[in-house]
Protein backbone atom coordinates (compact mmCIF):
# COMPACT_ATOMS: atom_id res chain seq x y z
CA UNK A 1 0.00 0.00 0.00
CA UNK A 2 1.21 3.56 -0.42
CA UNK A 3 2.57 5.00 2.35
CA UNK A 4 2.23 8.70 3.50
CA UNK A 5 5.24 11.15 2.71
CA UNK A 6 6.26 14.28 3.96
CA UNK A 7 5.24 16.61 0.95
CA UNK A 8 1.21 15.21 1.98
CA UNK A 9 -0.58 17.08 4.60
CA UNK A 10 -1.53 14.70 7.53
CA UNK A 11 -5.27 15.78 7.28
CA UNK A 12 -4.78 14.01 3.83
CA UNK A 13 -3.11 10.56 5.26
CA UNK A 14 -5.96 10.15 8.15
CA UNK A 15 -8.36 7.47 7.76
CA UNK A 16 -9.59 7.77 11.02
CA UNK A 17 -10.61 11.20 10.38
CA UNK A 18 -11.75 10.56 6.98
CA UNK A 19 -14.05 8.35 8.07
CA UNK A 20 -15.62 10.83 11.17
CA UNK A 21 -15.56 13.80 9.14
CA UNK A 22 -19.12 14.51 7.32
CA UNK A 23 -18.93 14.17 3.82
CA UNK A 24 -19.43 16.70 0.81
CA UNK A 25 -21.22 15.96 -2.48
CA UNK A 26 -20.88 17.87 -5.08
CA UNK A 27 -23.43 17.41 -8.05
CA UNK A 28 -22.66 17.00 -11.52
CA UNK A 29 -24.62 18.75 -14.31
CA UNK A 30 -26.37 14.81 -15.19
CA UNK A 31 -27.78 15.04 -11.62
CA UNK A 32 -25.77 12.29 -10.77
CA UNK A 33 -23.59 12.70 -7.25
CA UNK A 34 -20.55 12.61 -6.99
CA UNK A 35 -19.03 11.46 -3.65
CA UNK A 36 -16.24 13.26 -2.42
CA UNK A 37 -15.27 13.00 1.18
CA UNK A 38 -13.97 16.11 3.16
CA UNK A 39 -10.28 14.90 4.03
CA UNK A 40 -8.83 11.49 1.97
CA UNK A 41 -7.55 8.89 3.92
CA UNK A 42 -3.55 6.99 3.69
CA UNK A 43 -4.33 5.36 0.58
CA UNK A 44 -4.24 8.69 -1.49
CA UNK A 45 -0.58 9.15 -0.27
CA UNK A 46 2.08 7.97 -3.21
CA UNK A 47 5.19 5.45 -2.49
CA UNK A 48 8.29 7.44 -2.88
CA UNK A 49 11.34 5.86 -2.22
CA UNK A 50 13.90 7.40 0.72
CA UNK A 51 15.45 10.48 -1.05
CA UNK A 52 13.18 10.74 -3.77
CA UNK A 53 12.04 13.85 -4.75
CA UNK A 54 8.86 14.50 -4.05
CA UNK A 55 8.43 18.21 -5.90
CA UNK A 56 10.16 19.51 -8.64
CA UNK A 57 12.28 23.04 -8.21
CA UNK A 58 12.59 25.14 -5.37
CA UNK A 59 12.50 22.04 -2.69
CA UNK A 60 15.10 23.70 -0.31
CA UNK A 61 14.09 27.34 -0.28
CA UNK A 62 10.04 26.60 -0.20
CA UNK A 63 10.39 23.72 2.28
CA UNK A 64 9.80 25.56 5.43
CA UNK A 65 6.96 27.44 4.01
CA UNK A 66 5.15 24.37 2.39
CA UNK A 67 5.45 22.66 6.04
CA UNK A 68 3.55 25.35 7.55
CA UNK A 69 1.00 25.54 5.04
CA UNK A 70 0.61 21.65 5.55
CA UNK A 71 -0.66 22.55 9.32
CA UNK A 72 -3.10 24.93 8.29
CA UNK A 73 -4.75 22.13 5.82
CA UNK A 74 -4.26 19.55 8.50
CA UNK A 75 -6.72 22.33 10.43
CA UNK A 76 -9.07 22.57 7.46
CA UNK A 77 -7.89 26.20 7.45
CA UNK A 78 -8.04 26.86 3.46
CA UNK A 79 -9.10 30.37 3.26
CA UNK A 80 -5.94 30.80 5.48
CA UNK A 81 -3.62 28.72 3.63
CA UNK A 82 -4.56 30.38 0.31
CA UNK A 83 -2.70 33.76 -0.15
CA UNK A 84 0.21 32.59 1.18
CA UNK A 85 0.70 29.63 -1.29
CA UNK A 86 -0.72 32.22 -4.00
CA UNK A 87 2.19 34.20 -2.42
CA UNK A 88 4.83 31.48 -2.52
CA UNK A 89 4.00 30.61 -6.26
CA UNK A 90 4.46 34.49 -7.21
CA UNK A 91 7.98 34.27 -5.81
CA UNK A 92 9.17 30.65 -6.92
CA UNK A 93 6.67 29.85 -9.87
CA UNK A 94 8.82 26.33 -10.12
CA UNK A 95 7.30 25.31 -6.31
CA UNK A 96 5.69 22.51 -8.46
CA UNK A 97 4.22 21.10 -5.07
CA UNK A 98 2.69 24.69 -3.88
CA UNK A 99 -0.11 23.91 -6.95
CA UNK A 100 -1.46 20.54 -5.59
CA UNK A 101 -1.65 22.08 -2.08
CA UNK A 102 -3.50 25.05 -3.74
CA UNK A 103 -5.50 23.19 -6.03
CA UNK A 104 -6.56 21.18 -2.36
CA UNK A 105 -7.72 24.47 -1.10
CA UNK A 106 -9.80 25.17 -4.11
CA UNK A 107 -10.88 21.67 -4.47
CA UNK A 108 -12.54 22.15 -0.37
CA UNK A 109 -13.98 25.37 -1.32
CA UNK A 110 -15.69 24.09 -4.24
CA UNK A 111 -13.98 26.33 -6.52
CA UNK A 112 -13.24 23.50 -9.07
CA UNK A 113 -12.16 25.54 -12.05
CA UNK A 114 -9.02 27.12 -10.09
CA UNK A 115 -8.43 23.55 -8.66
CA UNK A 116 -8.43 22.29 -12.21
CA UNK A 117 -6.09 24.94 -13.34
CA UNK A 118 -3.84 24.24 -10.41
CA UNK A 119 -3.44 20.32 -10.68
CA UNK A 120 -3.23 20.92 -14.72
CA UNK A 121 -0.21 23.42 -13.82
CA UNK A 122 1.56 20.59 -10.96
CA UNK A 123 1.13 17.60 -13.61
CA UNK A 124 3.21 19.47 -15.86
CA UNK A 125 6.35 19.19 -13.72
CA UNK A 126 5.58 16.75 -11.20
CA UNK A 127 7.37 13.57 -11.45
CA UNK A 128 5.78 10.48 -10.91
CA UNK A 129 5.07 8.52 -8.89
CA UNK A 130 2.76 11.76 -7.27
CA UNK A 131 0.63 10.93 -4.47
CA UNK A 132 -2.51 9.51 -5.22
CA UNK A 133 -4.93 12.01 -3.45
CA UNK A 134 -3.49 14.50 -6.03
CA UNK A 135 -4.69 12.01 -8.88
CA UNK A 136 -8.18 11.31 -7.06
CA UNK A 137 -8.95 15.09 -6.67
CA UNK A 138 -7.02 16.08 -10.17
CA UNK A 139 -9.87 13.33 -11.73
CA UNK A 140 -12.65 14.47 -9.22
CA UNK A 141 -12.33 18.12 -10.62
CA UNK A 142 -11.87 17.29 -14.08
CA UNK A 143 -15.23 15.52 -13.62
CA UNK A 144 -16.93 18.89 -12.89
CA UNK A 145 -16.54 20.45 -16.51
CA UNK A 146 -17.55 16.75 -17.67
CA UNK A 147 -13.90 15.90 -19.29
CA UNK A 148 -15.06 12.38 -18.33
CA UNK A 149 -12.16 10.81 -20.91
CA UNK A 150 -8.87 13.22 -19.24
CA UNK A 151 -10.66 11.80 -15.66
CA UNK A 152 -10.44 8.05 -16.69
CA UNK A 153 -7.19 8.45 -16.91
CA UNK A 154 -6.35 9.84 -13.44
CA UNK A 155 -8.64 6.94 -11.73
CA UNK A 156 -6.91 4.16 -14.26
CA UNK A 157 -3.51 5.42 -12.52
CA UNK A 158 -5.14 5.05 -8.66
CA UNK A 159 -6.76 1.57 -9.52
CA UNK A 160 -3.45 0.15 -11.21
CA UNK A 161 -1.01 1.33 -8.37
CA UNK A 162 -3.60 0.68 -5.20
CA UNK A 163 -6.16 -1.97 -6.41
CA UNK A 164 -6.96 -2.60 -3.00
CA UNK A 165 -8.63 0.52 -2.17
CA UNK A 166 -12.32 0.82 -2.69
CA UNK A 167 -12.39 4.80 -2.91
CA UNK A 168 -10.90 4.48 -6.31
CA UNK A 169 -13.44 1.89 -7.64
CA UNK A 170 -15.86 4.22 -6.38
CA UNK A 171 -14.73 6.90 -8.34
CA UNK A 172 -14.59 4.81 -11.91
CA UNK A 173 -18.04 3.48 -11.01
CA UNK A 174 -19.59 6.99 -11.14
CA UNK A 175 -17.35 8.16 -13.66
CA UNK A 176 -18.59 4.85 -15.83
CA UNK A 177 -22.40 5.64 -14.56
CA UNK A 178 -22.63 9.02 -15.57
CA UNK A 179 -21.49 8.42 -18.88
CA UNK A 180 -23.97 5.30 -19.17
CA UNK A 181 -21.14 2.50 -19.57
CA UNK A 182 -24.00 0.64 -17.66
CA UNK A 183 -21.44 -2.72 -18.05
CA UNK A 184 -18.42 -0.95 -16.89
CA UNK A 185 -20.00 0.57 -13.88
CA UNK A 186 -21.35 -3.00 -12.64
CA UNK A 187 -18.10 -4.09 -12.93
CA UNK A 188 -16.47 -1.76 -11.10
CA UNK A 189 -19.03 -1.72 -8.47
CA UNK A 190 -19.04 -5.44 -7.78
CA UNK A 191 -15.31 -4.93 -6.97
CA UNK A 192 -16.09 -1.70 -5.30
CA UNK A 193 -18.67 -3.89 -2.93
CA UNK A 194 -16.16 -6.74 -2.21
CA UNK A 195 -13.80 -4.18 -0.74
CA UNK A 196 -16.37 -1.86 1.15
CA UNK A 197 -19.79 -3.45 1.82
CA UNK A 198 -21.49 -0.96 3.28
CA UNK A 199 -24.82 0.63 2.77
CA UNK A 200 -24.09 2.98 0.51
CA UNK A 201 -21.80 0.86 -1.95
CA UNK A 202 -24.99 -1.37 -2.12
CA UNK A 203 -27.16 1.40 -2.65
CA UNK A 204 -24.91 2.68 -5.62
CA UNK A 205 -24.82 -0.76 -7.31
CA UNK A 206 -28.82 -1.10 -7.05
CA UNK A 207 -28.97 2.35 -8.29
CA UNK A 208 -26.76 0.75 -11.22
CA UNK A 209 -28.63 -2.26 -11.71
CA UNK A 210 -32.33 -0.01 -12.00
CA UNK A 211 -30.30 1.64 -14.91
CA UNK A 212 -29.98 -1.52 -16.68
CA UNK A 213 -33.48 -2.80 -16.00
CA UNK A 214 -32.46 -5.63 -13.59
CA UNK A 215 -34.92 -4.76 -10.88
CA UNK A 216 -34.54 -8.53 -9.68
CA UNK A 217 -30.69 -7.66 -8.54
CA UNK A 218 -31.36 -4.00 -7.87
CA UNK A 219 -33.89 -5.53 -5.35
CA UNK A 220 -31.62 -7.52 -3.36
CA UNK A 221 -28.86 -4.83 -2.56
CA UNK A 222 -31.72 -1.98 -1.91
CA UNK A 223 -32.70 -5.13 0.84
CA UNK A 224 -28.97 -5.08 2.10
CA UNK A 225 -29.05 -1.39 2.24
CA UNK A 226 -31.98 -1.62 4.17
CA UNK A 227 -30.78 -4.44 6.68
CA UNK A 228 -27.82 -2.26 7.50
CA UNK A 229 -29.42 1.22 7.65
CA UNK A 230 -33.35 1.18 8.40
CA UNK A 231 -33.17 4.31 9.43
CA UNK A 232 -32.92 5.88 5.45
CA UNK A 233 -36.31 6.46 3.88
CA UNK A 234 -35.31 6.89 0.34
CA UNK A 235 -34.11 3.42 0.27
CA UNK A 236 -37.51 2.37 1.44
CA UNK A 237 -38.47 4.41 -1.57
CA UNK A 238 -36.42 2.83 -4.11
CA UNK A 239 -36.94 -0.60 -2.98
CA UNK A 240 -40.71 0.52 -3.40
CA UNK A 241 -40.42 0.95 -6.95
CA UNK A 242 -38.63 -2.07 -7.62
CA UNK A 243 -41.80 -4.13 -5.99
CA UNK A 244 -43.68 -1.64 -8.61
CA UNK A 245 -41.45 -3.20 -11.52
CA UNK A 246 -41.44 -6.41 -9.99
CA UNK A 247 -45.27 -6.16 -10.02
CA UNK A 248 -44.69 -6.67 -5.90
CA UNK A 249 -47.65 -3.73 -5.50
CA UNK A 250 -48.25 -4.72 -1.82
CA UNK A 251 -44.76 -5.08 -0.70
CA UNK A 252 -44.10 -1.64 -2.26
CA UNK A 253 -47.23 -0.01 -0.41
CA UNK A 254 -45.77 -1.36 2.48
CA UNK A 255 -42.26 0.37 1.69
CA UNK A 256 -44.20 3.34 0.93
CA UNK A 257 -46.58 3.28 4.84
CA UNK A 258 -42.67 3.22 6.61
CA UNK A 259 -41.42 6.28 4.61
CA UNK A 260 -44.31 8.22 5.11
CA UNK A 261 -44.86 7.12 8.65
CA UNK A 262 -40.90 8.17 9.65
CA UNK A 263 -40.04 4.77 9.75
CA UNK A 264 -41.95 3.86 12.76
Amino acid sequence: MDRCIRSVPKILCDNTTMNQSKSLHVKLDKKIMVHLVAVIGTVFSACFGSGSDSFAAGKSSTEPALTSIRELIDHQQFAEALPILSGLIGRNPDATEAYALRGVCYFRQEEFERALRDFQEYFKTAKEPVPLVYHRLYGLALCQFEKFPQALEQFNIDIKREPKVWDYWFDRTQLYTVTKHYDKALADANVMVSLKPDNYRHALRARIYVAMGNYQKALEDWNEAIRQASDRRDYYDMRANCYDKLGKTELAAKDRKRRDAGLD
